[in-house]
């Protein structure tokens, strides 16, 4: 049996509310404004009594920083298959230190084809289908390149 909305009328509500969908939103936007000092004393003892599930030993400052970890050792190792795949140094000077060493688009057009490929991993699909469109620069000789081609940023 369908009932109104305390504050509009309306048939529809929200199951187990008093409200429509949007007036929940407001009566909740509403109580947050109305309530924002306590909200925020409570949120900041909440933090205190659970310090250890933000501050883990060791690691950064940051809630499930596992995940963000795990993420991270993802892409570094989707990194280090790239730099196998092209060479492990940089083809102008020879520099080895993957610290430095960047996936260079030699035809230019590199922002085009990041902007398409959202993710380390379609990257890496598009460097293992066509590894003719890339190189190994290092950083001053990446940006000696962009230099003498015009590829600089506007």
């Amino acid at each position: 049996m369908l009932r109104n909305c305390c504050r509009c009328h309306q048939l529809e509500r929200k199951q187990g509310s008093s409200y429509c969908p949007d007036c929940d939103k407001l009566r909740l936007k509403q109580y947050k404004e109305k309530n924002k000092v306590s909200l925020k004393a409570k949120n900041h003892e909440y933090y205190l009594n659970n310090k250890s599930k933000y501050n883990k030993p060791g690691q950064p400052y940051y809630y499930k920083s596992s995940y963000k970890i795990s993420c991270k050792k993802w892409r570094d190792k989707i990194r280090s298959e790239v730099l196998c795949l092209l060479g492990n140094k940089c083809v102008r000077c020879g520099f080895s230190d993957i610290r430095a060493l960047q996936i260079d688009h030699i035809y230019g057009c590199g922002n085009k084809e990041r902007n398409s490929q959202r993710t380390s991993n379609q990257l890496k699909k598009g460097i293992l289908s066509h590894p003719e469109k890339y190189q190994l620069l290092c950083a001053n000789c990446n940006w000696i390149k962009r230099h003498e081609n015009g590829e600089n940023r506007k």
